[in-house]
């Protein structure tokens, strides 16, 4: 199935959606669950990151995955340690956790090549 994407439509719609540019915000995280990966049925937590004060206080910043499991539970523990998760004893997350936790982001230009070739730029989150 071919899908046609006009892009004038394209163009607006990204105007809505309000993409950020690149650089540090105070954010807030707006929403987190739990999720498991359809490859490996890795635990990880999908979060969605708001500004907090600024020119787009409110708005939403990006998206982020933290690994539980697998390969990248080790960036999971830096990130959920960024967001004031000591993990000095053992816990145990429940959706909605992490709601309303706050940290400095870098939003960072990042590209990458997808299978097809094509090219997705995107911005990404580095927790500082």
């Amino acid at each position: 199935m071919s899908i046609p994407i006009d892009p004038a439509a394209a163009k607006r719609a990204e105007e809505s959606f309000g993409m950020k540019p690149a650089g540090t915000y105070l954010a807030e995280v707006e929403h987190d669950e739990e999720k498991r990966s359809e490859k490996n049925g890795s635990p990880y937590i999908s979060i969605r990151f708001k500004a907090v004060g600024g020119a787009y206080g409110g708005q939403t910043l990006c998206f982020d995955v933290l690994m539980l499991g697998g390969d990248g539970f080790g960036i999971g523990v830096r990130k959920l340690k960024a967001l004031g998760w000591l993990l000095e004893k053992p816990i145990v997350y429940n959706s909605g956790d992490l709601h309303g936790r706050r940290v400095k982001l870098t939003l960072v230009e990042d590209e990458f090549r997808k299978a097809d070739g094509s090219v997705v730029r995107k911005l990404k989150p580095v927790f500082d």
